[in-house]
């Protein structure tokens, strides 16, 4: 049998086509039927040797009101009609819960499917936040039309009230149960942009109670899954909220700030881009400063040979003064004197002059040594230092002479103003001058006007 295309789409339907098996007829069989013919359905002992695929269980009546006694059908506003628009078409909607075994009591439960003491205060919870949902949309689609309406609404309005009271009320005791403060926080917070924006611009009853019911559903259904989840696990429930990241982040990106400045110098290297990641411009400080270090060496280097060479000339000029100074004080009598033994005795004193100033400078740099070595890691920073003083001592030049210029525009605006000021009191003292001419002429020509007025009115006489 062929369907139609409209029921094409319905689950649970068997499109094959139907086959009708008969037995072959023979000549002395009959076709007509003589009498009712009543078969007994088989049961599991009167074939034992059957197919083994074929279930021939009954149907346990009990246990099928059972599963499908919880689901409440929901058929408002649902449009059965055979219309094709795909907008404004709702079907039927099925609300389920689960129960307690004991409450359908058949001698087959198990306690296994029992209700917990938390998941039953959640499921009431979710039913007070359904029914006050509910409350929500009669309000909105304006079904309170009566008083006797109205003193229904505010009755099942205190009746929730004192029904949130309640579960309020009522203490999880402590133990390996499941953690639902997620779940109430979510359902507060429902609760509260609810009762917080009264006057709210409202939405079409039709989405907002299909939303709603959407849900409300799938959380319930997502909180008991994480559950089941959760007691399969063993894990433990977390009363505790997590710590914030963002301190964690401030505090990171505070050091390495702070790292980036200490690694990097203060003056011109200080300055990098943002776009520039913090690494990069730290190796880049790096080798910058590392070549600012070889130059200083090296200019190091240069002046401590150029102070070895001057020293050398210093001493050969030392001793070229000793010896023209001693060459004139030699006495006239020395004449038959040995030349050879005056000039040993003369470089053995000379010598013993040198060693001595070379010892007595090199005691000094050797007792001076330990302060050099202990302010020897403080050079750098205090050469890094100085260069920085002296850029904000070229600033403060640069910014007196702006400073300076500044006090002489001000100066030249202040002149340039008095001089605007007498010119405007002197075109005012014209202008009173010139008011008082108008008014004196003004009056001269209404004499003048008067005059002529009365001669016309003379001769018109």
């Amino acid at each position: 049998m062929a369907l139609g295309k409209k029921y094409a789409g319905l689950p649970d339907l068997d499109v094959a086509p139907e086959i009708y098996e008969t037995p072959a007829l023979t000549d002395d069989a009959s076709t007509t039927q003589t009498d009712t013919l009543r078969t007994d359905s088989p049961t599991p002992s009167d074939d034992n040797g059957g197919d083994e695929r074929l279930i021939r269980e009954r149907i346990n009546t009990n246990s099928a009101r059972q599963r499908f006694e919880p689901t409440v059908v929901s058929a408002k506003d649902v449009d059965f009609s055979g219309t094709i628009a795909a907008g404004g078409r709702r079907s039927y909607r099925t609300k389920s819960r689960r129960r307690r075994r004991r409450d359908y009591d058949d001698g087959s439960g198990s306690e296994s499917e029992e209700e917990t003491v938390s998941t039953r205060i959640a499921r009431l919870k979710r039913e007070a936040e359904e029914v006050r949902l509910e409350l929500a949309k009669k309000d909105d689609g304006e079904f309170k039309d009566s008083v006797e309406r109205q003193q229904g609404g505010e009755t099942e309005e205190e009746g929730l009230e004192v029904l949130n009271k309640m579960l309020q009320g009522i203490e999880v005791p402590s133990g390996p149960t499941v953690n639902r403060k997620s779940e109430d926080d979510f359902l507060q917070s429902i609760s509260t942009s609810q009762t917080a924006k009264p006057d709210a611009p409202k939405l079409d009853a039709k989405q907002s109670t299909s939303s709603q019911s959407s849900a409300l559903p799938a959380l319930a259904a997502f909180a008991d899954r994480l559950t089941t989840l959760e007691s399969a696990l063993g894990l433990p429930s977390v009363s505790s909220p997590s710590q914030s990241v963002l301190p964690t982040l401030n505090t990171l990106s505070a050091q390495l700030s702070t790292l980036s400045t200490t690694l990097a110098p203060s003056g011109r290297f200080s300055q990098t881009s943002s776009g520039v990641p913090a690494a990069a411009s730290s190796l880049d400080a790096l080798q910058t400063r590392i070549r600012a270090l070889t130059i200083e060496a090296d200019k190091l280097t240069a002046s401590r040979k150029a102070a070895l060479s001057s020293l050398s000339d210093l001493h050969e000029a030392r001793l070229r003064f000793n010896q023209t100074r001693q060459t004139r004080d030699r006495p006239a009598s020395g004449v038959g004197a040995n030349p050879a033994a005056i000039e040993k005795t003369e470089a053995g004193v000379h010598s013993d002059l040198f060693l001595s100033e070379q010892s007595s400078k090199i005691t000094a740099l050797y007792q001076v040594l330990p302060s050099i070595t202990e302010l020897q890691p403080l050079l750098p920073i205090v050469l890094e230092r100085l260069r920085s003083l002296s850029i904000v001592h070229a600033g403060a030049a640069e910014a007196r002479g702006e400073l300076d210029d500044v006090v002489r525009r001000q100066s030249e605006m202040k002149a340039e103003v008095k001089r605007w000021r007498e010119a405007v009191e002197a075109t005012e003292k014209k202008m009173e001058e010139m008011r008082g001419e108008m008014k004196e002429n003004v009056e001269v020509v209404g004499g003048l006007v008067k005059g002529v007025e009365e001669r016309v009115k003379g001769l018109q006489k």
